[in-house]
């Protein structure tokens, strides 16, 4: 099957996560191929950076 993006024939094409096309490895890179899902990964990339590095201190820290 040919890359949607580049035409080329590629053994095994791989799908995108985030619109559903076809594409071979060079083209899979969402902005290269202009996924419409790219701002939907983005998000939720930004969502769990932020998940991660928040942080609460303990509210008493304790004497030996």
């Amino acid at each position: 099957m040919p890359c949607q993006l580049c035409k080329k024939k590629c053994g095994v094409p791989i799908d995108c996560k985030y619109c559903g096309g076809s594409f071979c490895p060079s083209c899979l890179n969402l902005t290269k191929h202009d996924c419409q899902g790219a701002d939907i990964k983005k998000m939720k990339q930004r969502k769990e950076l932020k998940d991660k590095l928040a942080y609460e201190p303990p509210s008493k820290c304790l004497k030996i």
